[in-house]
């Protein structure tokens, strides 16, 4: 009998040697490929563009044909030339091109962060079988601008230019690079480059360089000879020729980082171009002026309604306000794009969004006071109900047409910035701030800074807090009742309170009113919570809130002898309003009262939304005192 780890080593093996057969190809197929030789040959014209030329000698080796190679160090911005071709090596040495065989060059660019390593050249032969193995010839062709890669550089008289040369994996063990110059009265001579031998050495060696100068009537030639290439590593190859053999190059300047594309500011050069700039910046200028009017009227129109008064940041005629503040903006963006100048451009944008926009909403003294009126009980279900959504202006943020339009337009902006960010990105990025102008018409002077209604804005807060209320233990000893104030003469309600009353209060309590006034801002107004207790001077109820009397504000009441004792919260939330409001009704309760009277008398008392009925005659005095401590 076979043991159970001899069957397991078995039915291993067996599993091993399907997959082995199953992918025969894969597990067969192997490839070497090695640069045995690298010889470059620059062609320099006066201008600084050069056509190089390098012939790689490869040694292939393996079961598979050589149809694809790539090499690392190439110019990124490259031009591949036609006629490159590969030839077996015995074939170069005769000079024959019998058995050429096309090659096709692409370039790779190089990968974000590996830049300094240049990009890549692909080569693909153009024979659907490819190459056998053995030793051939690389015959490869591109053009490039050495001056506008920055390779030719001043030194001292001369001029010197720099050529990184390719990288090979494995080096190479010997390199040639041929320099071919327009002639000149001064002879071209190499430099050698000192450089480490491997990334750990400490012993600095001198690298082995070999050159030969040939002059000639036209051209001068400068050949260099190293020993070998490090692996991975690009061999630079320099000289230095005469100034005169080359076009003059610019004078000296610091290099600053590319800012601006020249398309832009060559636009104003041409002279349909300079049409369409002053027929955008025209229309531009008609539209932000009407957007300015638009802005102010409404403006005006919701103040008048909410009675405020809005002014704007720099007061003065809205005729002249709209011409100045569209005309600063086109000049600033046109500074910014056209004439090249930031900063001017940015102080000419900011000075029109400030004469756009609008200050913060301001209210008469005289118009806050109110006239006498009457309190009435209302049920929850009519007066605790959401305040209807204002939508009556497009260039308003707080409303839900200005939030579409705010949006629509910032969205069209950051479209075109996108667009032009890959051609201009100083420029692109300029526009992007230049945003500031439209939040100026949208972002000041909205409905939610305005005074509210105040029979209708307390509503939701309202609503919260009797929810939290009715949710803590004190819930069945109180009755939560709104209440309505409507001024003499008049239908509509001016106010909305909510009013607390304990089923057995004790003697001089006259109720707990929980009122809400507004702080008016730049940006939006803040509800402001306020806990008013309302009691007989000198009652029983009076002496039980004497702790609280300490640390609230009393002013007179509407009746004779009754005070109001005005709590705010530390934090104008509904739950710090909810406990105030809890820890008040637990005071004022008579508790002798409710201990001393039956079970049924207790629960007897019928859940109604009326409230004490105060005397009529002090319910319609309705004193200012009383209306500022709410």
């Amino acid at each position: 009998m076979w043991e159970l780890s001899e069957v397991l080593r078995l039915f291993v093996t067996g599993w091993i040697v399907l997959a082995l057969l199953a992918f025969p190809e894969t597990a067969a197929a192997w490839i070497e490929n090695r640069a045995e030789a690298s010889d470059t040959r620059l062609t320099i014209e006066k201008s600084g563009k050069a056509v190089v030329q390098y012939r790689v000698r490869l040694h292939t080796n393996g079961n598979e044909r050589f149809k694809q190679y790539r090499i690392r160090g190439v110019d990124p911005a490259a031009r591949p030339l036609p006629h490159s071709y590969v030839v077996p090596a015995s074939d170069a040495l005769s000079g024959s091109l019998d058995a050429a065989v096309p090659l096709r060059l692409s370039i790779r660019q190089p990968r974000k962060g590996r830049e300094e390593q240049g990009a890549e050249l692909q080569i693909d032969v153009d024979d659907e079988r490819g190459l056998r193995r053995g030793r051939y010839v690389l015959v490869l062709r591109y053009e490039t601008d050495l001056r506008q890669r920055g390779l030719i550089q001043r030194d001292g008289s001369l001029l010197r230019i720099r050529y990184p040369g390719l990288r090979f994996e494995d080096g190479l063990p010997n390199a040639r690079a041929t320099f071919v110059l327009p002639a000149a009265p001064t002879a071209p001579r190499a430099i050698e480059n000192l450089e480490h031998i491997g990334r750990g050495d400490d012993v600095t060696v001198p690298s082995v360089y070999l050159s030969e100068v040939r002059r000639g009537a036209e051209r001068d030639e400068v050949e260099i000879l190293r020993s070998y290439a490090p692996a991975g590593e690009s061999v630079p190859w320099i000289v230095r020729v005469d100034q005169r053999s080359l076009d003059p190059l610019p004078r000296l300047v610091p290099i600053l980082p590319e800012r601006h594309d020249g398309r832009v500011i060559s636009l104003v050069r041409k002279p349909h171009a300079r049409v369409w700039i002053f027929a955008i910046g025209g229309l531009l200028f008609i539209v932000y002026a009407l957007l300015v009017v638009l802005k102010a009227r409404s403006v005006a129109r919701v103040a008048r309604k909410s009675g405020a008064y809005v002014r704007p940041v720099i007061p003065m005629p809205l005729a002249l306000r709209a011409v100045l503040s569209a005309a600063a903006v086109v000049v600033g963006i046109m500074l910014q794009l056209v004439v090249d100048w930031p900063v001017w451009g940015a102080v000419a944008v900011v000075a029109g969004s400030v004469l756009a926009a609008h200050g913060r909403a301001r209210v008469e003294r005289e118009g806050a006071l109110r006239g006498p009126g009457r309190w009435l009980s209302v049920s929850e279900r009519e007066a605790l109900v959401d305040p209807p959504r204002p939508c009556t202006s497009w260039l308003d943020w707080s409303t839900r047409a200005g939030k579409i339009c705010c949006l629509l337009s910032l969205t069209l902006l950051g479209i075109f910035v996108a667009l032009i960010t890959p051609e201009a990105p100083w420029h692109a990025t300029l526009l992007g701030f230049d945003a500031v102008a439209l939040l100026a018409l949208f972002g000041t002077a909205m409905e939610s800074t305005m005074p509210p209604d105040r029979s209708v804005e307390p509503a939701g807060f309202l609503r919260s807090l009797s929810k939290r209320l009715r949710a803590m233990p004190i819930a069945d000893t109180i009755r939560l009742v709104p209440r309505i104030r409507i001024p003499h003469g008049a239908i509509d309600p001016d106010e909305l309170r909510l009013l607390v009353v304990p089923r057995v209060p004790l003697r001089g309590f006259n109720g707990i009113e929980v009122g809400i006034c507004y702080v008016l801002g730049t940006g939006a107004r803040v509800a402001m919570p306020e806990v008013l207790l309302r009691v007989v001077g000198d009652s029983p109820c009076d002496h039980a809130v004497a702790s609280i009397s300490r640390v609230g504000r009393i002013t007179p009441g509407r009746r004779v002898g009754e005070r109001v004792i005005a709590v705010a919260p530390r934090l104008p939330t509904v739950r710090m309003t909810a406990e105030i409001v809890s820890a008040i009704a637990a005071r004022v309760i008579d508790r002798e009262a409710v201990q001393q009277a039956p079970p049924r008398a207790a629960t007897a008392v019928p859940v109604t939304n009326e409230p004490p009925k105060p005397d009529r005659a002090s319910d319609e005095s309705g004193s200012n005192s009383d209306e500022a401590a709410a």
